[in-house]
């Protein structure tokens, strides 16, 4: 099994919240991920990407949500809302 990981840019054209942070429009960086399965022919069978962001908690502070000061970060699951055209790969 094999990870591929990278930095994406995510776009948000419309304000959504994911759970209690709220995207505003712009530009966000965030994460890639595919795991990859070797095939008895020798090639490797890739998963659907997955998308997440980590967030500090000054940064959902700042996004709007009510987290503890003592937050370090968070990670988000973007992916449903990428899938759904909610966040845009640029």
């Amino acid at each position: 099994m094999a990870v591929r990981r990278g930095p994406v840019t995510l776009r948000v054209v419309k304000a959504v919240k994911v759970k209690n942070v709220l995207f505003a429009p712009g530009d966000y960086q965030a994460e890639r991920r595919q795991v990859g399965f070797a095939l008895p022919s020798g090639d490797t069978k890739w998963t659907t990407p997955q998308f997440s962001i980590t967030l500090t908690g000054e940064q959902m502070r700042s996004m709007g949500a009510k987290t503890a000061d003592k937050t370090l970060s968070i990670e988000y699951d973007l992916t449903k809302y990428v899938r759904s055209g909610v966040f845009v790969v640029v």
